[in-house]
């Protein structure tokens, strides 16, 4: 018979799952900090990085179709996408069929970007399928449920220390948030509410 965990043993256990995602926040820092080439001749950082893939993977798109898919501002894309111009690694036209839509491309260098970073995500696959063998899309399931589960338990932390004054800063804000923004940052369109 399995022993009820009680007040103690569930506080220790929240208390190690936290030190478990700081451990993976400090690793995801380090490998996230600083800009990286991806084959283009130009240092690009994070948002640049996934703004080329987005606009690679969905060509001819727009800035308003990217803000929603990717969950954040239009004013944000607009921002990111004027560095990748200055870099030569994204073009803006007008759509021939409206003839006021401005739409969004991916140039030869932009693509050499895209590719090496497809390269990178392909041995980042990779390293999942020697890590978890032949149990790798129940493991990916379950990490995956794990960090929804997460990741809701921080909106809900969230929004219980609104009232200290906490400044969010992924949002940018402290104390009470306004309901503009109070949806978190974190659940993009792909990500479930809870």
């Amino acid at each position: 018979m399995t022993k009820p965990v009680g007040p103690a043993e569930s506080r220790a256990g929240v208390e190690q799952l936290l030190g478990l995602f700081d451990v993976l926040a400090q690793r995801l820092a380090a490998f996230e900090s600083g800009p990286k080439e991806f084959d283009t001749g130009v240092l690009l950082y994070r948002a640049e990085t996934h703004l080329l893939q987005a606009i690679g993977r969905d060509p001819s798109t727009n800035v308003t179709r990217l803000a929603e898919r990717l969950g954040v501002t239009k004013g944000a894309i607009s921002q990111t996408l004027a560095k990748l111009v200055r870099k030569k690694l994204v073009r803006k036209r007008t759509a021939p069929a409206s003839g006021r839509e401005v739409v969004l491309e991916l140039t030869p260098r932009g693509w050499k970007g895209y590719e090496a970073h497809e390269r990178f995500h392909a041995e980042a696959f990779d390293a999942a399928r020697t890590y978890f063998r032949d149990d790798l899309e129940a493991r990916v399931a379950a990490t995956c449920r794990a960090l929804v589960d997460l990741i809701g338990m921080f909106d809900v932390f969230d929004q219980r220390t609104e009232r200290f004054g906490v400044e969010d800063q992924a949002l940018g804000t402290s104390g009470p948030r306004s309901a503009s923004t109070a949806r978190s940052p974190r659940r993009g369109p792909d990500r479930p509410a809870r």
